[in-house]
């Protein structure tokens, strides 16, 4: 797998190896840069692994969606999507910047 970092020039596409499985891959030209998929059929976690590191994406079960992101191994948000349901889809973004 290579590293995003040395992917900033190429352009990045995500796409679905198989159809039959819930998972996604993030190329950039041929190389594979990362992977999206999710452990459990009727699991509410993603799971994005790249070269250097690994995040869970957590889809809040509220009337307004959510999706909470977070390095492995922790329960401390580093960004909120907010989904906002109405006539059309909209979104709002929350991250916190490393330390």
């Amino acid at each position: 797998m290579r590293t995003l970092r040395g992917s900033r020039t190429k352009t990045l596409i995500w796409v679905q190896p198989s159809r039959w499985r819930r998972g996604y891959e993030l190329l950039a030209g041929e190389d594979m840069c990362a992977q999206l998929f999710f452990p459990g059929m009727l699991c509410n976690r993603a799971v994005v692994r790249t070269a250097e590191d690994e995040w869970f994406l957590d889809k809040s079960l509220t009337p307004t969606p959510r999706v909470h992101v977070r390095r492995s191994g922790s329960e401390t948000d580093i960004a909120v999507f907010h989904g906002h349901l109405a006539w059309r889809w909209d979104a709002t973004y929350e991250y916190q910047l490393p330390e």
